[in-house]
């Protein structure tokens, strides 16, 4: 599953802004823009998270899909 994400990964754009952070984490580590929302970043994981939940989506679950922390 992760070789898929990489693929997705390549058509992001790295942040590369001094100060830059996930918008959803705080972390400052592997952070890629997002293309739709102009000075936004995301970093890998919370990447793979929306991009699961964007998959879910178009496979007709609406539901939040519970996580354990």
């Amino acid at each position: 599953m992760e070789q898929k994400f990489e693929r997705l990964y390549d058509r992001l754009e790295p942040c590369k802004e001094e100060n830059a952070e996930c918008f959803r984490c705080g972390s400052t580590k592997d952070l890629y823009k997002d293309p739709y929302l102009d000075d936004l970043c995301f970093c890998k994981e919370c990447w793979e998270e929306r991009l699961i939940t964007e998959k879910l989506t178009e496979m007709g679950m609406e539901e939040e899909i519970p996580y354990d922390d």
